[in-house]
């Protein structure tokens, strides 16, 4: 996430030409040309034996910068980086139409490094040392962001007014930085000139502002301090087969809106920003990111975002999100849409751990507390005036496993929100959380979760505490040992209730299902639900019952639900949901749902189970 309201990061880019120039190329002896890979409207660039007085119209006269590309680029072209090369120190800026990016030649793929060397350490006492890291020597410009000791990612430190504060309880190699006067400080027991480190100074590793048809691809990226790829305004943009690692942490404004730190520090692995459209990010592997690993967001007024996909990918230890769908209020900014956001088969996994732990180093629920996947639509202090609104949210066949805040965190003005076969487990907080701040009143919001797995989360499987939003509906759900009281709750509720054909199963005694007094829930839309029985299972109209047959008998709910000893999984020690024979949930379920086929997209037929699985 971040808070946009002021870049001091530098961004200039010298002298970065539209046209190319292609007079007078260094022609060295080398390969016969028959041995020169070449290409319609390529550039080629090769890292160690390129040159920047070359043509780039050929592997065997290519470029040696990704500086020199960025100035050649012309509508249409490919961009080709030679494989087994790294480019430390630097990105790629496209400022054109119809571009591809890729690889050649063999070996591993190509990889945009954005640190440098630094050294030079001056002690300042007490084990703390300081370094001056000019993060915009060249023509590029850039920002500071991480910081590595000896190959090892350190660890990140917000500044607080001064060295003493910052580190007063931080571990030995933690680092921080000063922007005002570009002043790097590092906690050390050890000489710090004995080692090697390397700043990240480059803001991106590609960067693309107001450009359509962008193709991003076979490319690894490393040590960017802000986006490793970043579509701003970017129609048809795409990012494909990327690696993307330890990344983010540079300083994007000061923080006035108080906590602890100076300033405002942020850097997602792929960003789409404002009134980009038609974006795709498939097969990807993004690993390690300060803040989120990828986002869509607005964050200025006026913006329309929609249709961005992101499937088939991996991304794990990111510090705030998986996947960030963002409309900030960013001290202002209203009048937002971001539509039609596709989550398709993601793993997301350890959310909060990485380089930077949870975003800003450190649990703070101010500053976000690392969610697998995060939805939400802002609004001022007041709750007055609403940043915009979000809807047309799909998550499927995705898989949400360690994070140290909330599976998914749906907060504000979210919109329609729908959860299809899917797994979220192991979350230090809930499940799914649903809620604004307690001075919005969000109207919009109508979240279904159906076919999916959802257990072992510290807190409530699916928490809800929205009062005026559109509701919910949860069909053919397994929901097992969430919280250590309650599995579902629901604390702010007038809209429309459903919960239909799901298991509740829990090794410990609790309340399966909790109503916060005065909410009304209609007694035919709690049915052919599977429970295993314990002591106060259901908290409703502030009584408790014990068995589903008293919740019937008191309110009417549950005239096709049961209770049983056992849920009688195949496996539960192992983790598989299926029923065994004999389970009483076998065929309890209604089929006069809009749910079809169960977490593994088999059909569950004329006469369904119950629960997430139909075999």
């Amino acid at each position: 996430m971040k808070i946009k309201i002021l870049i001091l990061t530098v961004f200039f880019l010298g002298s970065c030409s539209k046209e190319t120039s292609k007079s007078n190329p260094i022609i060295s002896e080398g390969p016969n040309a028959s041995e020169c890979t070449t290409g319609t409207n390529s550039i080629y660039i090769d890292a160690t034996n390129g040159n920047d007085a070359n043509s780039g119209e050929s592997s065997c006269l290519a470029f040696k910068t990704l500086y020199k590309a960025s100035a050649s680029l012309l509508d249409g072209m490919t961009v080709n980086l030679k494989k087994g090369e790294t480019w430390f120190n630097e990105y790629l800026l496209i400022d054109k139409n119809n571009i591809t990016v890729d690889a050649y030649g063999s070996g591993n793929d190509p990889i945009i490094n954005g640190s440098k060397e630094i050294n030079g350490w001056i002690h300042e006492g007490s084990g703390i040392y300081s370094l001056i890291v000019n993060h915009a020597e060249n023509a590029q410009g850039g920002g500071l962001g991480n910081l590595s000791r000896d190959s090892v990612m350190m660890t990140f430190r917000p500044w607080d007014t001064d060295a003493t504060t910052t580190f007063a309880s931080a571990i030995d190699h933690s680092f921080s930085y000063v922007y005002a006067t570009k002043t790097l400080y590092i906690k050390s027991s050890t000489d710090p000139d004995l080692s090697s480190f390397r700043a990240s100074t480059k803001l991106f590793g590609i960067e693309t502002r107001d450009d359509s048809e962008i193709l991003v691809q076979n490319i690894k990226i490393t040590r960017f301090s802000l986006n490793a790829v970043y579509f701003y305004d970017c129609v048809n943009c795409t990012a494909k087969n990327l690696t993307i690692t330890n990344g983010g942490g540079t300083i994007t404004g000061a923080n006035s809106g108080g906590g602890s730190a100076d300033y405002i520090y942020a850097g997602n692995g792929i960003e789409f920003d404002n009134n980009s459209t038609g974006g795709l990010v498939e097969n990807v592997t993004i690993d390690s990111i300060f803040d989120s690993c990828i986002s869509p967001q607005i964050y200025i007024s006026n913006q329309t975002m929609n249709n961005i996909t992101f499937k088939n990918s991996t991304l794990s230890k990111c510090g705030y999100a998986g996947v960030e769908i963002s409309i900030l209020y960013n001290g202002g900014s209203v009048n937002n849409t971001l539509s039609n956001t596709t989550i398709e088969n993601l793993t997301i996994s350890d959310v909060g751990t990485g380089w930077s732990k949870i975003r800003y180093g450190e649990f703070d629920e101010n500053k976000g507390t690392a969610n697998g996947i995060i939805i939400e639509s802002g609004a001022d202090p007041t709750g007055a005036t609403s940043s915009g609104n979000v809807s047309g949210t799909i998550i499927r066949d995705t898989k949400i496993n360690g994070s140290k805040g909330t599976g998914i965190l749906l907060k504000g003005e979210v919109g329609d929100v729908t959860i299809q076969r899917s797994l979220i487990n192991g979350s230090s907080g809930y499940g799914i959380f649903v809620f604004a701040n307690p001075s919005e009143v969000p109207t919009t919001p109508k979240i279904n979760l159906y076919s999916s797995l959802v257990y072992d989360n510290s807190k409530a499987g699916f928490s809800y505490s929205l009062g005026s939003a559109l509701g919910f509906e949860l069909i053919h759900n397994t929901f097992s040992n969430n919280g250590s009281v309650i599995q579902l709750e629901v604390y702010l509720h007038n809209g429309s209730g459903v919960v239909k054909n799901n298991i509740f199963q829990s090794s410990s005694a609790m309340t399966q299902l909790y109503f916060a007094p005065g909410i009304s829930i209609g007694a035919t839309n709690i049915n052919n639900n599977c429970y295993e029985n314990g002591t106060n299972m259901f908290g409703y109209d502030s009584s408790a019952y014990s068995l589903v047959s008293s919740f019937k008998s008191a309110h009417g709910f549950e005239a096709n639900g049961i209770g049983t000893g056992s849920i009688n999984f195949t496996d539960l020690n192992a983790k598989k949901f299926s029923l065994a024979t004999g389970s009483a949930c076998l065929t309890l379920g209604n089929n006069a749902t809009t749910v079809i086929s169960d977490y593994n997209g088999v059909s569950y037929g004329s006469s369904p189970h119950a629960g997430a699985l139909a075999e």
